[in-house]
């Protein structure tokens, strides 16, 4: 395939809690592993964030969907924090 374009949010979770304001001190910027166990922890423990992430995370991609004029027959796979 040609032209394809792929958008994803790097350390999609780590950075919507960080541009929000949040304690991520405890986190590892460079440990995705160790991170994504930690956020995912959390989140088990508070459904307030895990709405608050997912939400966000989905509106970040509307969002990008929308203002690149994307249309539904272009988007070839669409995931969690990110499409193609």
């Amino acid at each position: 395939m040609k032209d394809l374009y792929l958008y994803d949010i790097e350390a999609c979770h780590y950075n919507i809690m960080k541009n929000l304001g949040m304690d991520v001190s405890q986190l590892d910027e460079n440990d995705k592993t160790g991170r994504n166990i930690t956020i995912g922890k959390m989140m088990s423990s508070n459904p307030r964030l895990t709405s608050v992430l997912r939400n966000t995370t989905r509106d970040i991609i509307d969002d990008y969907i929308r203002r690149n004029n994307v249309q539904d027959d272009e988007i070839v796979i669409r995931q969690y924090d990110g499409l193609i």
